[in-house]
C-alpha cells in the first residue's frame, strides 16, 4: 500500500517540482514503513538564518505496536545519476525545461522510523533466542562432562558444577587429579 502524501500550508510548485517532491515524500514514508506523509514546505537553502543543504520539510505519520508516530523531517535532496554521482539542486533561475527526472533524497527516513524499529526489536529477539540456546547447549555439555568424568575421564583442576548437589546442597565443587573433592561452594 502506498503512503498517502498531503499538502500543509505551503504553497504547492507550479512545475515539475511538485511530482518529484510527492515522488521523493511518498518513497521515504514507504522505506520508514509510514502510513502517511505531510510535506510541511517548499526546498529551502537555509535553515535558523544559515545557510543549509536543499530540504524540504515533511511530517511522517505511522504507527508503531499500535501507537501513533509522528515524526518531523527535512529531507535533504539532491540530483544523482545512475552512476552514482551527485550534484546540488539548482534553487533559483531554473528553467523551463529543468530536470527533476534525477530528484531524489541524500539519506533515508529516519533512524527512528518504525522499520528500524522493528528490526531492532527483531534482532534483539533473535539474538535473545540465539543465547538461550547457546546458554542450553552449555548446560547440555555440562552434563556430558560431569557424566564423562564418572567415566573416568579427567578435567583439568578447578571448579565445576556439583555433580550431587541434591545431596550436598552445594552449586560447585572442586576437581582435583581426575577426582571430585570435598570442597564445596
Amino acid at each position: 500500500m502506498e503512503p498517502e502524501v498531503t499538502w500543509g500550508r505551503c504553497t504547492k510548485p507550479a512545475d515539475g517540482l511538485f511530482d518529484a517532491m510527492v515522488r521523493i515524500a511518498r518513497q521515504i514514508a514507504a522505506e520508514g514503513e509510514y502510513d502517511k506523509v505531510e510535506i510541511r514546505s517548499t526546498p529551502k537553502d537555509h535553515a535558523g538564518g544559515k545557510a543549509a543543504a536543499p530540504h524540504f520539510k515533511v511530517l511522517l505519520i505511522g504507527t508503531h505496536n499500535g501507537r501513533p508516530v509522528h515524526h518531523p523531517h527535512h529531507l535533504r535532496i539532491v540530483h544523482r545519476n545512475d552512476r552514482g554521482e551527485e550534484w546540488r539542486y539548482q534553487m533559483n533561475s531554473r528553467s523551463e525545461r529543468y530536470n527533476y527526472e534525477t530528484f531524489c533524497a541524500k539519506k533515508g527516513p529516519p533512524g527512528n522510523c518504525p522499520r528500524n524499529r522493528r528490526l531492532r526489536r527483531e534482532a534483539a529477539a533473535a539474538a535473545s533466542e540465539e543465547k538461550a540456546a547457546d546458554s542450553s547447549d552449555m548446560n547440555d555439555s555440562s552434563v556430558a562432562s560431569e557424566s564423562s568424568s564418572e567415566d573416568g575421564q579427567s578435567f583439568p583442576d578447578g571448579w565445576y558444577a556439583d555433580p550431587g548437589a541434591s545431596e550436598s546442597g552445594a552449586s560447585l565443587r572442586w576437581f582435583e587429579n581426575g577426582q571430585w573433592t570435598s570442597y564445596t561452594r
